[in-house]
């Protein structure tokens, strides 16, 4: 059950990083909201700057 969590818990963090992409502002919001550091770390070297 776990590790479903885990997976359902990463691609709701990487739709929410399609969506704040766009916006920018809320990218680092998500970041901190995500539970697991390497989802988060993965996130951060995703997005442009």
């Amino acid at each position: 059950v776990v590790r479903l969590d885990g997976v359902a818990s990463a691609t709701n963090i990487e739709s929410a990083s399609w969506t704040s992409a766009s916006t920018g502002t809320n990218s680092s919001y998500y970041v901190e909201m995500s539970p697991s550091p390497p989802v988060s770390a993965v996130l951060l070297a995703s997005l442009p700057r």
